[in-house]
């Protein structure tokens, strides 16, 4: 269950920020996954899209709009997830030039590049503390990219969770705090995968569907 109202602002800094053990690990990007593997071929799924169909009826064709997807991902959980909605989109929406940066490599000045932006991350546990995010997302949000202002700009979340943790996928309560604060705004509804995400792709194509329908009205 996720919780949006009555939370205290995730402070500034997280100290010793390190990767979890495997009992108060990751939430969901490390439960059943290899550690520190980013490459698609350490991902069960990677073909993953499975080429999901939809019925969702796009009118527009987005021909020259830009999204950029950041995300943190340890064991292939939150990449798996943004790999399955850009392949989605390139076959619902072809125009739509879709950039996915994993925040290791991002820059703060790439939350600004583009159209829109999706930031991406799973919920983390650190030391005995529940519902972080992803330590190496923290960092760029609230170290690297404490300066950035997003005012004026739509920001689309997408968090993963683990019903083994009270804090399920408390990772979209930190990221919509940190969009806000930024002066940014949501664009949209989260979306939430809980536990592995391998099997759930269709609820990644209909959050799509949603996101592409919303996205006509700019």
């Amino acid at each position: 269950m996720t919780i949006w109202f009555g939370l205290t602002t995730i402070p500034p800094v997280i100290s010793s920020l390190h990767p979890p053990s495997q009992d108060s690990s990751d939430s969901s990007d490390s439960h059943g996954g290899k550690k520190g593997a980013s490459a698609r071929g350490d991902i069960a799924s990677a073909d993953s899209a499975q080429k999901v169909s939809t019925n969702a009826s796009v009118k527009k064709d987005f021909e020259g709009m830009k999204l950029r997807i950041i995300y943190a991902s340890t064991s292939g959980h939150t990449e798996h997830v943004v790999h399955v909605l850009k392949d989605f989109f390139a076959e619902k929406v072809p125009k739509l030039e879709v950039t996915l940066q994993s925040v290791e490599s991002a820059k703060p000045e790439d939350l600004l590049k583009g159209d829109l932006l999706i930031l991406a991350s799973a919920t983390w546990n650190i030391g005995a503390t529940e519902g972080h995010m992803n330590p190496h997302m923290h960092t760029f949000l609230y170290k690297d990219a404490k300066d950035i202002d997003l005012t004026g700009r739509k920001v689309g979340i997408i968090a993963l969770g683990d019903t083994r943790y009270f804090f399920t996928s408390r990772a979209s309560e930190r990221i919509r705090n940190y969009i806000q604060e930024s002066g940014g705004t949501v664009f949209g509804f989260p979306m939430t995968i809980i536990n592995e995400p391998y099997g759930q792709e269709d609820k990644v194509a209909k959050w799509g569907e949603k996101f592409l329908t919303k996205l006509q009205e700019l």
